[in-house]
């Protein structure tokens, strides 16, 4: 793996680029981390690896266990995984690929779904949508889908959540204003 910026045919005034650094890598895939500055990958069937995107240098290695669901974005990680008689979700630190909060999940199985972006982590299943904080993992808010409605994906931003349900084989969007901070 290295980070090289994108090439192609060269247009009017462009340069060429220099391979700022190359690792050894032969993995399955990867994800830019931009907020910690750091490209996480999986090398392996069984590890997730961080390197830092200036010098290449691998920051940390993490087991991936079959039963976490473990999702990269803008500010890190999310994950969802079995714990005890139920499931946790949180949050993953980028630059160190540890665990920095979980909470409890409160429903009957695993969320089925879970999106990190706009400092907040989403976590779904069937019948609710549980919105957390990445940094902290304050509750900001949770939909819950009347008349057995399921839910089938979301998406988030500072301002606002979106999310689709199928009820009766039609499949609606929503949106929702987010509570802002301090208010």
């Amino acid at each position: 793996m290295g980070v090289l910026p994108i090439g192609g045919a060269p247009w009017a005034g462009s340069r060429p680029m220099k391979l700022r650094w190359s690792v050894p890598f032969e993995g399955y895939s990867f994800d830019l981390v931009d907020a910690g500055g750091v490209v996480v990958g999986m090398p392996r069937e069984d590890v997730w690896e961080g390197y830092d995107l200036t010098t290449g240098e691998r920051l940390w290695a993490r087991r991936a266990r079959p039963d976490e669901t473990l999702v990269f974005g803008e500010q890190g990680g999310a994950f969802s995984r079995p714990e005890g008689a139920g499931h946790v979700t949180g949050a993953v630190a980028p630059r160190t690929g540890r665990d920095l909060w979980s909470h409890r999940w409160s429903g009957a199985s695993a969320p089925g779904g879970l999106a990190q972006g706009s400092g907040q982590i989403a976590a779904w299943d069937a019948g609710r949508l549980v919105i957390d904080a990445f940094a902290d993992g304050t509750p900001l808010t949770e939909i819950r889908s009347a008349g057995g409605a399921a839910l089938l994906a979301a998406s988030t931003s500072p301002f606002a959540v979106a999310w689709v349900v199928e009820d009766g084989g039609a499949r609606r969007l929503r949106c929702r204003a987010l509570p802002r901070a301090g208010r």
